[in-house]
């Protein structure tokens, strides 16, 4: 019986099947070792599409719109240079009128139709951007104005500084012409009146007119 039971229980025994051991890799093994962590839920893919497309073309758009501003800033800093001649190129009113025209079409029809509202991912820092980009526009049509009034008020200065000096020419070349037709009248008259001879010229006098000089003298 001991034995039967003893056969008997390790047949059972042997009939279950034994827990094996998980053979873990050797990096597993190591301390520095950390299983990957599970990627978050991606959003749907159209929604994400769509949003990062819009947010990318306004940042563009404002990216673009700031170097055009920064070229006016070159230009008018040029023109300030010009500027400190007394005599600026006579080029540089239409081109400080060209830039104007450019920097008011570039707030009213570009910057003001540019929206923000509507953005969901960065949209403050797009907003941020457009508010100065707005306000260096501004600065630009306010300087482009003030060289243009510069430029006139100088164009006004040489313009007086010219007709004063033409009109003094004037007047000179006339005082010129007077003196010379004064001349030119009294020419003729001396030529018609006999020149005046010295008494050594007239040669000697004849004895009759000392005779007559002598009893003039003694009456």
């Amino acid at each position: 019986m001991g034995c039967a039971a003893s056969s008997n229980a390790a047949t059972t025994e042997d009939a279950v099947p034994k827990a094996v051991p998980a053979v873990l890799p050797s990096s597993a093994a190591s301390p520095a070792y950390s299983p990957p962590k599970p990627l978050p839920p991606a959003p749907p893919a159209s929604l994400h599409r769509e949003l990062t497309t819009r947010s990318l073309a306004v940042c563009t758009t404002l990216d673009t719109l700031e170097k055009e501003l920064d070229e006016m800033q070159a230009t008018l800093n040029r023109a300030d240079e010009a500027l400190a001649n007394e005599a600026p190129p006579i080029a540089l009113r239409s081109t400080l009128a060209s830039l104007h025209g450019s920097a008011t079409a570039l707030l009213a029809t570009r910057l003001d139709a540019l929206h923000t509202a509507d953005l969901t991912s960065g949209r403050d820092e797009a907003r941020a951007k457009r508010k100065a980009l707005v306000a260096a526009a501004e600065r630009v049509i306010e300087r482009a104005e003030a060289q243009i009034r510069e430029v006139d008020l100088k164009k006004a200065r040489q313009a007086a500084e010219a007709a004063v000096a033409s009109s003094a020419e004037a007047t000179t070349q006339e005082a010129v012409e007077m003196t010379a037709g004064a001349v030119a009248e009294a020419a003729p008259e001396a030529a018609e009146q006999p020149p005046v001879e010295s008494e050594a010229a007239q040669g000697p006098r004849p004895k009759r007119y000392e005779l007559q000089l002598a009893r003039s003298s003694e009456s």
